[in-house]
């Protein structure tokens, strides 16, 4: 890989890397709620999966002889910042539809980076990051799930 595409690669893994921090720290808040306490288990497993995805993150900046740097991501933060504020207002109505948006959200962001990553012909990097468990697309999906059974009206 020339230094342009190592570039590239690392860009890719550092919009992964931060998707998943800002979800692992806000879903820990989330997990607090009493709102939310009958998703607790569920959450708590997302938790877990999300934790080691960003340990081998870490060990994977290592290897590369790097850190992970958040910067040229600050729009993205922006949006799942905005779209997590709403579960919390006091005049949320659907705080289960709101995590449901948040989650489904950084699913979709998640998904598109391991999209482009495969389309800019980063298939060994997708094949290193599926093998460290970077971007497991399992991982929200149980949350995902429950959450939209959970909103159904009957």
């Amino acid at each position: 890989m020339n230094e342009q595409g190592s570039k590239l690669f690392i860009h890719f893994l550092n919009r992964i890397y931060y998707i998943k921090s800002h979800l692992s720290e806000r879903l820990d808040e989330v997990n607090e709620s009493p709102l939310f306490s009958d998703f607790q288990y569920t959450i708590t497993e997302a938790l877990s999966s999300l934790r080691l995805q960003l340990n081998e993150g870490d060990k994977l900046f290592e290897k590369l002889g790097t850190t992970a740097s958040m910067s040229g991501f600050e729009p993205i933060f922006h949006l799942l910042e905005s779209v997590f504020t709403v579960i919390q207002s006091s005049e949320n109505t659907a705080p289960l539809l709101s995590l449901l948006d948040y989650i489904s959200i950084a699913d979709v962001l998640l998904a598109e980076t391991a999209k482009i990553a495969e389309i800019h012909g980063f298939q060994l990097a997708a094949a290193y990051a599926s093998e460290h468990n970077l971007y497991f697309n399992s991982t929200l999906q149980p949350l995902k799930a429950l959450l939209e059974e959970s909103t159904i009206v009957v």
